[in-house]
């Protein structure tokens, strides 16, 4: 038996390998088949042995996806064409030429292409095979290998174009003989070949890129003999043509070749014999994308023609798309370098894995090879039955079904055709759905999902009792059934216009629902031209759909409002409510709303100024409502009432923050704030002082004061100053009056007790007040008159000293560092001199807060 051609599994129709006449390929199959229903296929076949069937075909329309080899031990060198078979052990092996040195390498993958495979030089067979070694067909012929080759291209002693001829016998183990078959055909730098069969004999065709011509070989019904070759010339402008790929497509023959020098492609229509004489066409470059394009690949699918060109300056891979007709000029896009591609010279014939399918690109600068891969769909097996079981298809789309018969004959052949999986029918039955007052029905609904069939769908249910038919409903959205009674149904089957079917169980219940009932409600937003509206539901299941005029329309879940406009008095009226059920458009619990628009009131806070710290309480005015909103208002803040009564004092000194807070009558408020400032009153006079006999005595009023006035001004030597000294006879008491900068009084007495010559005068007060308020804020001896201080100390009560001054006007404000000492007992020790003498006083102090 003859077998052809590197084991090439054409994806759909013919590729790369001829068609015989005796032998036709065909099969019959539905157009449309429903998803989950088995599929029979029916084989027309005429005269084949083989068959394989891939019912999910490669999409060559999807990018393939790559993997760089590498160099499978080291060994090859300068790659440029390969063929790769499946010999009578079971295994795979490869046949790989070097371009520079004309050596051949052997690959065995084991039992599967996808393995990576083990490599042995062969080498060039004693020189039989030429230096710019270039294609390889490699064939089984009579129950023997024999591997053709050309290369040469007279650039050194053996480099003289020829056709080289290895037979390797029934092993392609063995180790193979060479034979030097000389140039036939005008060779001149032959690059690919071709092997194709026809009328009993094999021909082949190789280009020639130093003279951009093509040759053709006739070899016989074998390859026992010195095949005859004629070069046909330049046939469509060759300009350095590198590949080339023929495909018989409508029983017609075409070769598309790649011209590298031009970046063009070159397609030769021979008619319906490889021995006629082609005419040819320079198709340019399609896209613009090729690049020194150097090989080609072509076939055909049910969605049309593709093909594939590797370009070398660029390292890419360029993909072509013919449309139905492989005469056009075809769409063109640049995938760009997908597998490590370098110098990327050849793309093998396609091979088959499952329904993924593949080709070899030798990598000739890198010295690797690349595996392209044409993913098929892996969850429906193929089968080399020459009658296959039925098919199921799980799920709906279009799917290529392909025929391949005498694989690996020269009888090779294929057949496609495309089959529709129509999706199931998909729906449910929706009970609970009749209302008060109407009659009992249920509804089919497919969800308006146009994938769950071809309506109008007729479906089939029960009530456990009889079983009802439905025909025509569309399935979107509700197509309404009425139904006897109330009570349980379960829908058994859903058919759709295309004839698919879905048995089900599903069970829905048919009982009474109460119509949607309550009323709407709202409010005017204050300062705004909107209004907040809400429905209160009595009965009925949420979320409800609201009609409103004015108002349009809207959806509002239990507790949701909803916004409106509101410029002018306006009456809004329910018209229509609709629950997850039903229905009201009439007899609402309350069905209007009037509703007015509120304005803000607008709230004026003037400053109030300041008062002294001292002063009688002070009825605040300066805030008020300025649009004469009606409504009331209040105040708020330190030492304020509601009613605006200002207390300084219980305010304390300082700067505080008023607000005043009005609210109308329709519940709109505003509010507005100012500040108040309460001064200090002036530091007072002190209680009590003693003098010495004869000795002026200087008194002190407050400090800081703009006036002073002391009464009576006996002694006094000025009675406007804030410390007149008083020489007197006996004891007095004086009235200090002083008024500060900013308006505040205060008055005070001063006892003056004659000592005569006793010496304990200069008292000490027993304790102070440091609060801010203006009383007994500070602990020193400023009364004291003109002294000179030797010491004046205060310790706490672990004897650490907490305050040292030799000033007489210094006293201790109860600080340290600036932080407040807490309250309690202190010591304190002052020796000073005095007009009495040298005075010293110690003792205890207590300090309050």
């Amino acid at each position: 038996m003859n077998r052809s051609c590197c084991l090439l599994l054409p994806t759909v129709f013919l590729l790369y390998s001829p068609v015989a006449a005796q032998v036709t390929a065909s099969f019959t199959v539905p157009a449309t088949v429903c998803a989950g229903t088995p599929l029979t296929v029916n084989n027309t076949s005429v005269g084949a042995t083989n068959y394989y069937w891939s019912f999910c075909a490669a999409d060559f329309s999807a990018n393939p996806d790559a993997v760089n080899l590498g160099n499978p031990n080291g060994v090859v060198n300068n790659p440029v064409f390969g063929c790769y078979v499946q010999d009578a052990d079971g295994n795979f092996y490869g046949l790989v030429t070097c371009y520079a040195e004309g050596h051949l390498i052997r690959l065995r993958f084991g039992n599967s292409l996808l393995n990576n495979p083990t490599a042995e030089d062969l080498g060039t067979f004693g020189g039989v095979i030429p230096e710019q070694l270039e294609g390889i067909q490699l064939l089984k012929v009579n129950g023997n290998w024999t591997a053709i080759m050309v290369g040469g291209g007279n650039q050194s002693a053996n480099s003289s174009p020829r056709v080289v001829k290895v037979d390797f016998g029934n092993a392609l183990t063995n180790p193979g003989t060479a034979t030097n078959w000389g140039n036939v055909g005008g060779l001149n730098l032959p690059h690919k070949l071709y092997i194709g069969f026809e009328g009993g004999n094999y021909y082949g065709f190789t280009t020639n890129v130093i003279d951009n011509t093509i040759t053709r070989l006739s070899f016989g019904p074998d390859f026992t003999n010195l095949p005859t070759g004629i070069n046909m010339g330049n046939i469509g402008n060759l300009d350095y043509p590198c590949g080339l790929t023929f495909v018989k497509y409508a029983g017609n023959w075409y070769c598309l070749t790649a011209n590298m020098n031009s970046n063009s492609l070159t397609r030769l229509d021979f008619g319906t014999s490889l021995l006629n004489t082609p005419t040819g066409v320079n198709i340019g470059n399609p896209g613009g994308v090729l690049n020194t394009p150097r090989d080609i690949v072509l076939f055909t699918t049910c969605s049309g023609v593709y093909g594939f060109v590797t370009g070398m300056n660029n390292n890419d891979l360029v993909k072509l798309y013919f449309g139905n007709d492989p005469t056009t000029v075809p769409g063109a896009t640049d995938l760009g370098n997908i597998g490590n591609f370098s110098f990327p010279h050849s793309l093998s014939d396609l091979f088959r894995v499952g329904n993924d399918i593949y080709t070899f690109v030798p990598n000739a600068n890198s010295n690797s090879l690349t595996r392209l891969r044409f993913a098929g769909c892996s969850d429906i097996p193929g089968s080399s039955a020459q009658n296959p079981a039925p098919v199921t298809y799980p799920n709906p789309g279009v799917y290529d079904i392909n025929l391949m018969v005498d694989l690996g004959l020269p009888t090779q052949t294929s057949y496609c055709q495309q089959v529709y999986v129509a999706p199931l029918p998909q729906g449910t039955l929706i009970g609970d759905t009749v209302c008060t007052g109407d009659s009992p029905s249920i509804s089919f609904n497919t969800f308006n999902n146009t994938t769950q069939g071809a309506a109008p769908f007729t479906i089939s249910y029960t009530d456990g009792t009889h079983t009802y038919t439905q025909g025509g409903l569309p399935g979107v959205y509700q197509s309404l059934i009425t139904v006897p009674a109330l009570g349980t149904y379960t829908l058994t089957n859903i058919t759709g216009s295309n004839g698919c079917s879905t048995d089900t169980t599903e069970t829905v219940n048919v009982s009474m629902k109460p119509l949607p009932q309550g009323g709407i409600a709202g409010i005017a937003n204050c300062g705004s031209d909107s209004a907040t509206l809400w429905f209160t539901a009595s009965s009925g299941t949420g979320p409800f759909f609201l009609q409103l005029s004015p108002g349009g329309t809207a959806f509002l879940d239990p507790g949701q409002t909803l916004t409106l406009p509101l410029s002018q008095q306006t009456t809004f009226n329910l018209l229509w409510v609709v629950d997850k059920y039903c229905e009201r458009r009439s007899g609402f619990d309350t069905p209007s709303v009037t509703l007015t628009p509120r304005p803000n009131p607008v709230v004026q806070f003037n400053s109030p100024g300041s008062i002294c710290y001292n002063a009688a309480p002070e009825l605040l005015t300066a805030a008020s409502e300025t649009t004469g909103l009606p409504g009331s208002g209040a105040y708020s803040g330190p030492g304020t009432d509601a009613a605006g009564n200002f207390t300084p004092a219980d305010a304390g000194v300082g700067t505080h923050t008023i607000l005043y807070s009005y609210t109308a009558n329709d519940g709109c408020t505003a509010a507005d704030s100012n500040q108040i400032v309460v001064n200090p009153a002036p530091v007072q006079a002190e209680v009590m002082i003693t003098g010495c006999e004869g000795v002026p005595i200087q008194v002190s009023a407050a400090k800081g004061g703009a006036t002073y006035t002391w009464t009576p001004a006996t002694g006094l030597s000025n009675a406007t100053v804030a410390n007149p000294t008083a020489e007197l006879d006996g004891s007095i008491t004086y009235v200090a009056q002083v008024i500060d900068s900013d308006g505040c009084a205060a008055s005070d007495t001063v006892a003056i007790k004659d000592a005569g010559p006793v010496k304990r005068a200069f008292m000490i007060p027993n304790g102070f007040t440091p609060n801010g308020d203006g009383h007994n804020d500070c602990f020193g001896i400023h009364t004291w008159g003109q002294v000179t201080l030797d010491e004046f100390d205060i310790f706490d009560r672990w004897g650490t000293k907490v305050f040292s001054t030799k000033d007489p006007a210094d006293c201790w404000d109860g600080t340290v560092g600036g932080q407040p000492e807490p309250p309690g007992a202190y010591v304190f020790v002052i020796r000073a001199e005095t007009a009495c003498g040298k005075i010293t006083r110690t003792g205890t102090l207590m300090l309050m807060r």
